[in-house]
């Protein structure tokens, strides 16, 4: 799947599971990485909700490997 259809994709699947956030790819050098930012306000605070987001983007894009599959998993403020 290309950068647009993965970005599409990991989106629908976190709206899905009641996460709001913001999911993009990085750019220049890191252009392989798979950004997704949780609006604050809408989720728990804790790195349990942080494992679960980044598992959910995995399964849905089949990433895997160094760096958790080289997806970034953050809160937006």
């Amino acid at each position: 799947m290309d950068r647009k259809e993965e970005t599409i994709a990991v989106k629908r699947a976190l709206s899905q599971a009641g996460y709001k956030a913001q999911v993009t790819h990085g750019t220049g050098t890191a252009w392989g990485w798979l950004t997704i930012k949780l609006l604050r306000k809408w989720v728990p605070n804790d790195s349990a909700t942080l494992e679960k987001v980044e598992k959910i983007a995995m399964a849905v894009t089949g990433r895997n490997g160094d760096y958790d599959g080289r997806i970034s998993v953050t809160y937006s403020f």
